[in-house]
């Protein structure tokens, strides 16, 4: 029997080779699955706490908001013969999380409001001849203010009650029918007898009273008067001061109310009166209607004779009378409206 041949050295370092490469891989997987273990045994890192408000929100997301006055606006002196401009309700700063949802701007309704009417028939016709959809505030006291009345009725212009009240400064006693400490029966016979020296009217707004719409007990019982005796008249507030009260006690009877958005003549220059006309029709704009308050001055014809031209009336403006925007019948309109 032939003896097994020798080995070839070549066949045994392959051996050699191949035995080396296995003790290597083992010793490398060990050492892989040791680390791998010691890694997922590690504590992992503590995760900070996170403190969260009454409202949710957690304390590190939190703005700090800013700080809007709930104190009204000072109270401003009135000149005799004159009302103040109506001061814009502050409105609080918008939350930095929650922005208030944009108005589409579109068509903006504007009322004209012509106050202190029945001292000039003269411009009372001049006022009829413009074809423009005003809205008169006849003095009841005003020595031309039936006459003035029965221009507006003829003509189908619908008029209010411009209602004189106490201003900053007054005294106690003068020509006006609500003031602030009078009792209720003495604002209610001034009242009527205010209400009853223009029949045809549909409401009220008041004339200066930049004292007595601020004092709620005063507008109280001025608005108790009007809701028994004339159920149906609206109450506009003229806001000769920011601090009035008149509308919104108006609405807590009941009452239909609106208010003034700006004085159209508050500084008796052509400029100004064209600035506060494009600031109104600019808010009807954007919130759908505002009403603005002029009076019987040259300069204020002259701009309402531009309106009835059309060269003055911004795009996307439409006037129309009070009653219109507040969408009263023409039953209670008054007014001659037919």
């Amino acid at each position: 029997m032939r003896p097994p041949a020798p080995q070839k050295p070549q066949t045994r370092g392959r051996l050699r080779v191949f035995f080396f490469c296995l003790l290597a891989f083992v010793a490398g997987f060990g050492a892989g699955a040791g680390w791998l273990s010691a890694r997922a045994a590690r504590p992992a890192p503590p995760v900070p706490p996170v403190s969260v408000s009454a409202t949710g929100t957690p304390s590190g997301a939190r703005e700090e908001a800013s700080s809007v006055s709930a104190t009204p606006s000072p109270q401003r002196e009135e000149a005799a013969d004159s009302e103040q401009e109506a001061s814009a309700p502050t409105a609080p700063a918008p939350s930095p999380l929650f922005l208030p949802t944009p108005v589409p701007s579109g068509v903006g309704r504007v009322a004209l409001v012509v106050d202190d009417m029945g001292y000039d028939l003269a411009v009372a016709r001049r006022l009829v001849g413009l074809g423009l959809p005003l809205t008169w505030a006849i003095l009841p006291d005003a020595p031309h203010a039936a006459a003035t009345a029965k221009i507006a009725r003829d003509a189908g212009i619908p008029y209010l009650v411009h209602l004189p009240m106490q201003a900053q400064g007054d005294g106690d006693d003068g020509p006006y029918a609500v003031a602030s400490g009078w009792s209720a029966e003495v604002i209610r016979e001034r009242s009527l007898r205010a209400f009853e020296a223009l029949p045809g009217a549909f409401g009220v707004n008041n004339h200066r009273g930049s004292r007595a719409t601020a004092d709620r007990v005063a507008m109280e019982r001025f608005l108790s008067v009007l809701q028994e005796a004339r159920p149906g008249w609206i109450f506009l507030d003229s806001r000769t001061n920011g601090a009035s009260c008149g509308f919104s006690v108006a609405q807590e009877k009941g009452i239909r109310t609106s208010r003034n958005d700006r004085f159209l003549d508050h500084r008796d220059e052509d400029e100004a009166i064209r600035a506060a006309f494009e600031a109104g029709a600019s808010l009807a704009r954007r919130k759908g209607q505002a009403i603005l308050i002029g009076h019987p001055r040259p300069r204020t014809v002259h701009f309402l004779e531009r309106l009835s031209r059309g060269d003055a009336i911004p795009p996307g403006v439409e006037l129309e009378t009070l009653p219109d925007l507040m969408g009263l019948v023409s039953e209670e309109a008054g007014g001659g409206r037919p």
